[in-house]
């Protein structure tokens, strides 16, 4: 069971854990963390299946101007969450 909310350029969606889900449209300010993102994903994900030299030439082709080509033909969205832990505390993940 989940919620969800439309607010402005913003998608909200609650989960039944409490979790905040939020979408938002992809915004060019957004591609440096987005492509630090997919070269963390190579080397610490990937490069366990496919080595660690694979895995550096693929995050040397998948650069900033190769994302932005992507979003030239693609719809990119950014998706970020705001943490409810049983101690009903709150964590952040950063969204701008």
């Amino acid at each position: 069971m989940f919620g969800a909310f439309l607010f402005g350029k913003e998608f909200v969606i609650i989960l039944s854990n409490g979790t905040e889900v939020i979408i938002k449209p992809y915004r060019e300010k957004d591609t440096k963390e987005i492509v630090r993102l997919i070269h963390r994903n190579f080397m610490g994900v990937n490069v366990k299946d496919y080595g660690e030299k694979a895995m550096a030439a693929l995050s040397a082709m998948h650069d900033v101007n190769w994302f932005k080509g992507v979003t030239e033909y693609a719809h990119v969205y950014v998706f970020g969450m705001k943490i409810k832990f049983y101690w009903k505390t709150d964590m952040n993940i950063k969204m701008e």
